[in-house]
């Protein structure tokens, strides 16, 4: 996976990581839900792309 695909994601998940906390302060259980979904698609989905 390449430098700027990397950053992508990681600011994806920053991004997915605030989002899971605005959603834990204001006991929104199923925006963290969501959130954490996407987290976890998301590192598959990068995941796949990585060469084994």
């Amino acid at each position: 996976m390449g430098a700027s695909q990397r950053e992508w994601w990681e600011g994806v998940r920053t991004v997915l990581c605030v989002v899971e906390a605005v959603a834990f302060l204001t006991d929104t259980q199923a925006l963290a839900g969501v959130a954490r979904a996407l987290t976890a698609v998301g590192a598959m989905v990068v995941n796949a792309g990585k060469p084994e």
